[in-house]
């Protein structure tokens, strides 16, 4: 059985006539042949067994690969939806995109496609469990239990079976069961065919050449002595040394195959395969061809991990350089590669001897900068990248490999930006490097530098010079550090706690908790020789929130909005970045309800929980969100009041000044250091309050990033203050990194379902120039419905009593038919209905019943609102009606100014009879115009309707009415035409077409 529409011939036709060579044709035609590579075509499908016979290329040569190409060619929400696994989805996430608010594309450029194995930890993991025979096949997966199997083997994947894959599965079954078919083995004719057209051996390319239309005939060479000579020397050039390579070598001079020794080799490894002969063969394959971004015919019949572990080997050994290993290399003219850092390692090197070696201060720092930057540059995924492109890592100088390593990345970047629709300008592209590259250093050195009170007023610049000294200075002492982002490594504990083990009677002499965040200010101090005061502490205590509260803010996403507004974030101090960053999360449209609804949505998935459990949950997710937004508020209530700062006290303090409708102002030096008798509390009190608040602002942090699953283990979260509820959290976060990727995966569910969406939807962004998020797909789907779902969802989800939604609803409704006078009137009416559905979204956000879903509905809904306004602006109105006692939306276009003079187009959809679309037109005074409906019922209705109509009308009416089964709106309402603005001349009267719309409008309405 062959698969429909797919093309059986190949890529080039093969020249397999009989014919008789000379040895002097045979040697002129094979020596100059270019060596195996891979056809560009087939790229996606192109695995690591294929690449071993790429030719070795310059480093120069892969950026010249890189440059120019598309990285998101196939950025589409259909394609994130195919072949984005929920790892990935989470990567993308945590740097703070989704879908529902960023387009695909902007998500992809945080989730390189490169990763491969990389998800799968580089283990042999499968995927599909049975080994079902590819015979047993019931039509192609008909078996409900091979379906379900299937679907399931997509979950283990992280991916999503979107409809592409799961044909792209049934295709690479079928084929994979007629390859089997003939055997275990790849074919003779097969073997010619991939050599010669230079395609790597995937399932689609191997079913291609087994079929192909070309016929198998071997040429009748004479093998004399000396084209026997001829081919022992090739086989002695190459890698084999079996007894049949020889034989190979004739056998590919009889096939016009090009001698190489190259092709020599890779027809031996065809030779070696073994067809797919089990279903879970197939899918497991095909799984992973699907997570890099081919198609599941991509499937490579061989995995082997060989590239994968010489790229981590790379990285161990970058990983294991020294100082000295650099220096030595040089000292010696000897070329800084990783195949002599290795060398080095395994002491291949007798004279080398690391602890004699002297290095002055200045090559000291020099080698460790040359360190850091290879580091830096050379992650396990660049390696691959380049073995993947048949580049010999192990003997290239790694300053060039550095070199073009940012080259690269420099085109990657600027893929980036243009995928934030941000203008890859090469100042825009060096302030994201080394504005990213800036904060991930910081993020690894040493924790010591929090100890330097000058780097509160330091630029970020200025902060990683600080912490550049400070990081040389450990290194020159070979002393390894607690880092400032993350707490001490688990391979230094020890160490840690021996070199601080009297921190917890130093603290109880202070009289503080032993509290991890108190601990840790100790050590710090410990570590810059400070004097270890309460005051002291509480100022690191200080320091250390604000640089982790802003390298946690600091998001990738959040990076290129500063960029796109015109702000460096090199030249901004942590106070200022942190600032920055809460008022792009805070403003960043759609941030704070998808923040939330996801938050419930996790919530709601936590399994048995009682009604308190749940509420405690949400609210403290309220209250830390509050503590964050109050700028200093509440805490300072609770400091006049000289109350404790437990979260019980800050919730009494919210409800007390919500009661009171009150605001508590803080002077402008609160919290600063100095002496005055109108300071009641001692300073270092002042500087805990500021703290907590800090505090606050973290865990607040850590429960959107972690969800609820982190506050499972912390009793009594209420009787907390902010720094100990953020301590329990951090002791349960490890506990949280395994949790599962639910979440993930209903957001790529989402993605398929918007990907399905009708063509319609997609024109209709694109002709108000809206990024394609997930909201505004659905939103637009919404709002080109012809019921009035898109109204009454709104009202309904305003939380309004029903007397009082009553109300709202006709002073709507009585707005917008007096507003159909002008442009003007109806913008107003517009704006009216936008505060609705804005006031329904804050309303939504307090509401304690809230949920995930009814969150993101209203979400939804406001930008259904919105891109009604934005219609709105080209005279296309969405405009509420009651129809038959139904709030309806009628879709009203009016236009103006056009060529064939003025048309009103109209279209909507009521329960009791059915779809309606027409136009009207106005010529020389007269009116025309032609209205369909579904069925004969309809039209007695609408035929009462538009004698009504046409006797409100001072003029000439010719209207009519006819059924249609199908009636397609949106070719009615295109037809009426645009307005052109150029052409003012034939402009008909503005009153005339807006009094002929509110006319058919109130002879509609009830």
């Amino acid at each position: 059985m062959k698969i429909d529409g797919l093309n059986t011939v190949g890529t080039g036709e093969i020249n397999t006539a009989n014919s008789q060579m000379t040895i002097q044709e045979a040697t002129k035609k094979h020596a100059g042949s270019v060596i195996w590579q891979p056809n560009q075509n087939y790229i996606s499908g192109q695995g690591m067994l294929s690449d071993n016979y790429t030719q070795a290329k310059s480093i120069e040569e892969f950026v010249q690969e890189v440059e120019g190409a598309d990285l998101f060619e196939n950025a589409s929400m259909n394609y994130v939806a195919d072949t984005m696994t929920t790892a990935e989805y989470k990567e993308a996430l945590d740097a703070g995109y989704s879908l529902l608010k960023d387009e695909p594309q902007a998500v992809l450029t945080v989730t390189d496609k490169i990763q491969i194995e990389m998800a799968k930890g580089g283990s042999d993991m499968t995927y599909f469990g049975d080994d079902i025979p590819l015979e047993a096949l019931e039509e192609v997966v008909g078996s409900a239990a091979y379906a379900s199997q299937i679907q399931d083997a997509f979950k283990g994947a992280g991916l999503t079976m979107t409809e592409n894959n799961e044909q792209g599965i049934k295709e690479a079954l079928t084929m994979a069961a007629e390859v089997a078919a003939g055997g275990e083995e790849i074919s003779e004719k097969a073997i010619a065919y991939l050599v010669k057209q230079s395609l790597s051996p995937t399932l689609e390319n191997v079913y291609k050449a087994t079929f192909s239309s070309v016929s198998y005939t071997q040429n009748t060479v004479e093998i004399d002595g000396q084209v026997t000579s001829m081919l022992q020397d090739l086989v002695r050039e190459s890698a084999r040394e079996d007894a049949s390579a020889l034989e190979d070598a004739a056998w590919m001079l009889k096939q016009e195959v090009p001698l190489t020794t190259q092709n020599l080799e890779y027809v031996k490894e065809l030779k070696d395969i073994t067809v797919f002969q089990t279903v879970g063969e197939v899918v497991d394959a095909s799984l992973d061809a699907i997570a890099l971004g081919g198609k599941a015919t991509n499937a490579m019949l061989v995995q082997d991990n060989a590239l994968l572990e010489q790229a981590k080997a790379a990285m161990a050994t970058v990983e294991a350089a020294t100082e000295a290993q650099i220096q030595y290399l040089e000292q010696n003219n000897e070329p800084l590669t990783i195949e002599n850092l290795s060398k080095l390692q395994e002491g291949q090197y007798a004279d080398f001897d690391e602890q004699t070696l002297i290095l002055s201060d200045y090559d000291q720092v020099k080698a460790h900068r040359q360190l850091e930057e290879i580091r830096l540059s050379m992650t396990v995924e660049a390696n691959y990248a380049l073995l993947k492109k048949g580049i010999q890592l192990e003997t290239q100088e790694l300053s060039k490999v550095v070199e073009e390593l940012k080259k690269t990345e420099q085109q990657m970047d600027a893929a980036r930006l243009s995928g934030n629709g941000i203008e890859p300008t090469p100042e825009n592209l060096d302030t994201y490097r080394n504005a990213t590259d800036t904060l991930s250093y910081i993020k690894d050195s040493a924790a010591a530098v929090i100890g330097h009170r000058e780097i509160m007023t330091q630029t970020l610049a200025q902060v990683k010079q600080t912490a550049e000294s400070v990081n040389a200075a450990y290194a020159k002492a070979e002393s390894r550090y607690e880092t400032v982002m993350t707490a001490p490594r688990a391979d230094m504990g020890d160490s840690i706690t021996k070199a601080f083990r009297n921190v917890d009677a130093i603290l109880a002499e202070l009289d503080l908790e032993s509290t991890p965040q108190n601990e840790r200010a100790v050590r710090i101090l410990g570590y810059n020789s400070m004097e270890i005061t309460q005051e002291n502490i509480s100022a690191v205590k200080v320091t250390d929130a604000k640089v982790q509260l802003m390298l946690d803010r600091m998001k990738p996403s959040v990076v290129m909005e500063m960029i796109r507004s015109g702000d460096n974030p090199l030249t901004k101090t942590v106070d200022e970045l942190n600032e920055l960053a809460a008022d792009i999360l805070q403003d960043a449209e759609n941030e704070t309800a998808q923040k939330y609804s996801e938050y419930l949505w996790k919530v709601q998935q936590q399994g048995e929980m009682t009604d308190a459990q749940r509420d405690s949950y949400v609210g403290i997710y309220r209250l830390l969100n509050q503590i964050s937004n109050q700028d200093g508020m509440l805490t300072g209530t609770l400091m006049q009041q000289g109350a404790a700062l437990t979260m019980e006290n800050y919730l009494m303090a919210s409800r007390s000044m919500k009661k009171q409708g009150s605001e508590v102002t803080i002077d402008d030096n609160f919290g600063e250091v100095e002496t005055s008798a109108a300071i009641t509390n001692s300073i270092s009190a002042q500087i805990e309050s500021g703290y907590q608040e800090l505090a606050a602002k973290q865990a607040f942090s850590q429960l959107q990033n972690n969800g609820p699953a982190i506050l499972e283990g912390v009793a009594n979260p209420m009787t907390l203050t902010p720094e100990q509820l953020l301590a329990q959290m951090k002791m349960q976060e490890s506990e949280t990194q395994n949790a599962d990727y639910s979440y993930e995966e209903e957001q790529l569910a989402q993605a398929k379902e918007c990907a399905q969406m009708e063509e319609g939807v997609y024109r209709l962004l694109d002709r108000y120039e809206l990024p394609k998020t997930m909201y505004h797909l659905q939103a637009a789907h919404l709002i080109r419905q012809r019921n009035g779902k898109v109204f009454s969802q709104l009202f309904e989800s305003t939380g309004l009593e029903a007397d009082a939604l009553e109300e709202v609803k006709q002073q709507i409704l009585e707005e917008f038919g007096e507003a159909m006078k002008t442009p003007e009137d109806m913008a107003k009416a517009q704006e009216h209905l936008a505060d609705v559905a804005e006031e329904a979204m804050s309303t939504e956000m307090e509401n304690n019943e809230a949920t995930s879903m009814s969150i993101r509905q209203i979400k939804m809904l406001n930008q259904a609102i919105k891109l009604g306004t934005k219609m709105s602006s080209e005279e296309n109105y969405a405009v509420p009606v009651l129809v038959n006692g139904q709030m309806t939306k009628v879709q009203l276009k009016i236009v103006r100014a056009s060529e064939e003079r003025g048309k009103v187009a109209v279209s909507f959809a009521d329960e009791v009879f059915g779809e309606v679309a027409g136009t009207f037109k106005v010529t020389s005074g007269k009116i025309a115009g032609q209205i369909a409906v579904e069925n004969e019922a309809s039209k007695e209705w609408m035929e009462k309707v538009l004698e009504q109509f046409a006797d409100s009308l001072d003029t000439d009416c010719t209207l009519q009415t006819v059924v249609s089964s199908k009636i397609d709106s949106d070719a009615i309402l295109d037809s009426a035409g645009e307005n052109d603005l150029a052409l003012k001349d034939h402009e008909v009267l503005t009153s005339s077409l807006y009094r002929l719309a509110k006319s058919f409008l109130e002879a509609v309405r009830d």
